[in-house]
């Protein structure tokens, strides 16, 4: 999956929020923890990332691969897939060098 991202500024945050509001549904509140890592020893955006978000004791792997940035726009290439059991899963991350 090759996912494009643009971060835009919004002039009137109340007016999207009460829009937001008449075309969606509440579902609930759902809490979600990311951790992110990544081969580079430096702070810039890296090449290759990957993040680990825990779901209620299931963990969501999402591998990204920076494509392009241009003028504000990210385009990552990400492959994702759920892990049951993390414990395996950080041993060979930190076996292939990945650092938190």
């Amino acid at each position: 999956m090759i996912e494009v991202e643009a971060k835009i500024k919004i002039e009137n945050p109340k007016k999207i929020r009460a829009l937001a509001k008449k075309v969606g549904k509440f579902k609930g509140i759902q809490t979600k923890t990311d951790d992110y890592y990544t081969l580079q020893k430096n702070s810039k955006y890296p090449k290759k990332s990957l993040r680990i978000r825990n779901l209620d004791g299931t963990y969501q792997i999402n591998f990204k691969e920076k494509l392009s940035y241009v003028k504000g726009i990210h385009a990552k290439n990400e492959t994702e897939f759920v892990v049951k059991e993390i414990a395996p899963f950080m041993r060979l991350i930190k076996n292939f060098g990945f650092k938190k």
